[in-house]
Order: C-alpha cells, then sequence, then structure tokens
C-alpha cells in the first residue's frame, strides 16, 4: 500500500473516532464524502477541496478536512506546491475566490492533530 493511501485511510479511519465530539461544538451533522466513491463525490475533492459537507438547517457548508499525526503545530495548512505538480488547496481556492463566479470551495478547514495513528 503506498503512504498516500495508508494516510488516506487512517486519517479517515482517525476522523470518525473524534467526529461525534467535534460535532458538540460544530452543531449540525457532518458527511464526509471523500470516502464515496462517486464521480460527484470526487469532483468535490479534487476541483474544489471539499472532503465533507456540514449538514446546518437543511443547508449545506463544504468542509476541508486534514488529519495529520505527531506534533501538534496549533496551526493549520494549506498546500501550496507538489511535486507532482497536481493543483494544492491553495491553488484550487484562490481560483474559486478570486475568478468570483461563484465557484465552490470549503467554507471550514478542520485541521487535527493526533498523538499516534488509531
Amino acid at each position: 500500500m503506498s503512504g498516500f493511501l495508508k494516510d488516506f485511510k487512517d486519517a479517515n479511519a482517525d476522523f470518525s473516532g473524534f467526529k461525534k465530539e467535534l460535532l458538540s461544538y460544530m452543531g449540525g451533522d457532518l458527511v464526509n464524502i471523500e470516502t464515496n466513491d462517486s464521480q460527484l463525490a470526487n469532483m468535490f475533492d479534487q476541483y474544489s477541496g471539499i472532503d465533507a459537507f456540514q449538514v446546518v438547517d437543511k443547508q449545506l457548508r463544504g468542509v476541508a478536512i486534514r488529519v495529520q499525526w505527531g506534533n501538534a503545530w496549533n496551526t493549520f495548512t494549506i498546500r501550496y506546491k507538489r511535486a507532482s505538480g497536481a493543483k494544492t488547496e491553495y491553488q484550487k481556492r484562490s481560483e474559486a475566490i478570486l475568478n468570483n463566479k461563484g465557484y465552490l470551495y470549503p467554507y471550514l478547514t478542520i485541521q487535527a492533530y493526533l498523538d499516534k495513528r488509531g
């Protein structure tokens, strides 16, 4: 299993472990679409950086979720550059905001630092 795939699976498993506590602060519900193997879910993730939706009062907010292990930096990061040349979170958000055409981008970013993997 590649490092990316392991991180992806571990992050989603760990996220489900603290989702209930997180919702006690956020309210509503949080629907993770990142693990949904559908064309629409993939488009939200790849084109807009949306990993989940928060459902509040029958309305939706796009959410980006980042889970990392080890040192808690007490901040969050938005990746600016990738060695592969793939679009980064920074590029997706900048294009969506600066084009002023109503493009989608995450309303919220959840950054979680965990001591260890689940």
